[in-house]
C-alpha cells in the first residue's frame, strides 16, 4: 500500500507548540503523554482525515490511545463495576485509566430502572474519580429524521439534567428530576448520538451550545481500509469520509451525509476487525456479515446481542484483542469502542452466548492485556481530544 499523505494540521496559533520527542531508556515503560487539558475552545482547529499520526510523527513516536466509553448507563451495578475496574489499574506509566460515560438522563426521572438518588451519586462519583462525563440525549428516542428543535431540544435537556444541584438527601425513588447529579456544566463537552440515528441538521446546534465533540461517525468500513490505516480524529470542516462512504454506499437509509462543521471535532465509532477464524460462525448467525472483511460496528450491542452477533466470551475477547493488534502494527490510530454499562449487570439477559461474568471477564482481560503493551494509554475521550491539539511524542523501548 503506497504511503498516504500527510494531511494539512491547522490549528489556532496559540496552540502551535512544537511535539516534544519523550525518550525513554531501554527496558523502562513509555512516557506519559498527558497533554495540557483545553479549558475553553472556540472551533478553531482545522484537522483533515488522515490516516498518519498528527503533526508528521511516525506510528512508533505516538501512544496507542484506547478510548473505552459507555453509553446510557442506567445501572448502578454496571456503574460501580466499570469504575472498579478502572479503579484497580494504571497505565504503564503510572497515570490512571480514564473513561467516558455518554449518559441518558430519562434515566435519573420518569424511566428509572434503578434508583435515581443512587443513579446520580454514581454518576457525580464517575466524574470525581477523573473520568469524562459526556451527552447522550434526555430520552435516547431520536432518529435520522429528527429537525433542529428536537436536536436543541433534547441537547440542552441532558445539560439542564446533568447540571442540576445535588441533593444528597433526596428521598429513594424520586423521579421528579427536581435535583441531579450537580455537574459542572463546563465539563460536558462531549456528544453520542442514540443508535448513531444522526443527521446533518444537529452539528450546529453542537456547535451553538458548546460541545466540542461528536461521536456519533462511524469510520472503518471504507473497502481500501483494515484496521492497520483507519482515519485518526479529525475536525468536520470536510465533513466526515466514514459517514459519506456509508451514505454512498446506502447503508444511511435516506440520511444525506455530513456536510462541513468548522471546527467540530468528530471522536469516531470505528469498527472492529474479527479474528479470520471466527467469521465463518458469525456469518453463519448474521448472513449480511462481509466475512472477507471482518468489520462490525464497534459496540458491545453490535456483538453479544441476540439481534445481531450473539458472541461468546472467547469470540469478544479475540475481536477486541485482534483489533488492538491492527492498530499496533499499523499506524496506531485510537482504538475508541463503545460498551453499555447496563450490559455488565446481572439484570441483562440479552445475550445468549455469553454470561454476566464472562461479559465481565472479556472486558477486565482486554484492558490487561492493551495495559501489557508498554505504547498502551487508556484515555478518555476529552484526554484524547487534549492530546490531538498538542500532540506529544514518544519512543518505546
Amino acid at each position: 500500500m503506497p504511503p498516504i499523505p500527510g494531511a494539512p494540521y491547522t490549528l489556532a496559533l496559540s496552540l502551535l507548540v512544537p511535539a516534544l520527542l519523550l525518550a525513554c531508556s531501554s527496558g523502562s515503560p513509555c512516557e506519559n503523554t498527558l497533554a495540557p487539558p483545553t479549558s475553553g475552545y472556540a472551533f478553531t482547529d482545522n484537522v483533515a482525515p488522515s490516516a498518519n499520526p498528527p503533526r508528521g510523527l511516525l506510528p512508533s513516536q505516538v501512544p496507542q490511545f484506547v478510548g473505552i466509553s459507555w453509553d446510557d448507563n442506567s445501572r448502578v451495578d454496571g456503574m460501580e463495576w466499570a469504575l472498579a475496574m478502572a479503579a484497580a489499574r494504571k497505565n504503564a506509566d503510572g497515570t490512571p485509566i480514564n473513561m467516558t460515560f455518554f449518559m441518558t438522563t430519562k434515566f435519573i426521572a420518569g424511566a428509572a430502572i434503578t434508583d435515581p438518588r443512587a443513579l446520580k451519586t454514581v454518576w457525580r462519583k464517575a466524574l470525581t474519580a477523573g473520568h469524562e462525563v459526556a451527552l447522550h440525549s434526555v430520552t435516547h428516542e431520536t432518529n435520522k429524521s429528527s429537525d433542529t428543535s428536537r436536536w436543541t431540544e433534547e441537547l440542552t435537556g441532558t445539560i439542564d439534567a446533568l447540571t442540576k444541584d445535588y441533593d444528597a438527601n433526596e428521598q429513594p425513588w424520586d423521579t421528579s428530576l427536581k435535583s441531579g447529579p450537580g455537574l459542572p456544566r463546563e465539563q460536558l463537552i462531549g456528544w453520542r448520538t442514540p443508535s448513531l440515528a444522526t443527521n446533518d441538521l444537529l452539528m450546529p446546534v453542537l456547535k451553538a451550545h458548546g460541545v466540542w465533540y461528536d461521536a456519533s461517525l462511524e469510520e472503518g468500513f471504507q473497502d481500501d481500509q483494515d484496521g492497520t490505516d483507519f482515519n485518526w480524529p479529525y475536525t468536520l470542516d470536510n465533513g466526515s469520509p466514514g459517514d459519506a462512504f456509508l451514505a454512498e454506499r446506502g447503508s444511511q437509509d435516506t440520511k444525506s451525509p455530513i456536510t462541513r462543521h468548522a471546527g467540530l471535532w468528530e471522536l469516531p465509532v470505528y469498527t472492529v476487525i474479527t479474528p479470520p477464524e471466527i467469521r465463518a460462525a458469525l456469518k453463519y448467525r448474521v448472513n449480511w456479515f462481509d466475512e472477507a472483511s471482518g468489520k462490525i460496528t464497534g459496540f458491545d450491542f453490535n456483538l453479544l446481542t441476540h439481534t445481531l452477533f450473539q458472541m461468546n466470551k472467547a469470540e469478544f475477547l479475540s475481536t477486541l484483542k485482534y483489533t488492538l493488534d491492527q492498530r499496533l502494527r499499523g499506524n496506531r490510530a485510537p482504538f475508541l469502542i463503545t460498551l453499555h454499562s447496563d450490559y455488565y449487570s446481572p439484570e441483562f439477559t440479552y445475550a445468549p452466548r455469553i454470561t454476566n461474568a464472562e461479559r465481565r471477564a472479556a472486558v477486565e482481560e482486554f484492558l490487561d492485556y492493551a495495559l501489557s503493551k508498554p505504547e498502551v494509554r487508556v484515555r478518555s475521550y476529552k484526554e484524547l481530544l487534549d492530546w490531538m491539539r498538542s500532540p506529544t511524542a514518544m519512543e518505546c523501548p
